[in-house]
């Protein structure tokens, strides 16, 4: 039960914290042609600060996310973005169409289960930070899988895309 107030607690203190307390500028994120900027955008209400993606392939804007990410990745065929965050207060990790739209993510306040099969090594983060190794299983113009090389060395399936 104390967990789940903590829990609580910490993800309403997350929304109202300013993204430049710890953040800082804009940085850039590239993926072979993709490229997303990453900045915090000032807002005239409550939380008063957004973190946003805004990606783009050869010049020409893809879509605009208000996500956060460490990493990203993009399908060969360029029809799939994925990113992954080993923040506590973020998303672990969502997969969008080139378009934006949102084909699945995982939150760690989605509940105790939602995201079953990652586990968190003790130098910190789900994924390797050195050598994610994303890759993308697609059949039929379909996205199919993604794995993700995890902090153990170990392949990753990230859940709610269907199995191979």
């Amino acid at each position: 039960m104390l967990a789940i107030v903590i829990l609580l607690s910490t993800r309403a203190f997350a929304d109202r914290l300013p993204w430049t307390a710890f953040y800082g500028g804009p940085r850039t994120l590239r993926a072979g042609k993709l490229e997303c900027i990453q900045e915090v955008r000032t807002l005239a209400t409550a939380p008063y600060t957004k973190m946003s993606l805004t990606c783009s392939r050869e010049g020409k804007m893809l879509f605009v996310a208000n996500d956060f990410a460490d990493v990203i990745a993009a399908s060969d065929d360029g029809q799939y973005v994925v990113a992954l965050s080993s923040r506590p207060y973020v998303n672990q990790f969502w997969i969008r169409n080139a378009l934006g739209k949102m084909l699945d993510y995982r939150s760690p306040w989605s509940g105790p289960n939602h995201f079953t099969g990652v586990h968190y090594c003790v130098t910190g983060g789900w994924f390797s930070k050195t050598q994610p190794d994303i890759k993308f299983q697609i059949k039929d113009g379909k996205l199919m899988q993604v794995t993700v090389n995890g902090c153990d060395g170990k392949e990753i399936r990230l859940p709610g895309l269907p199995a191979k």
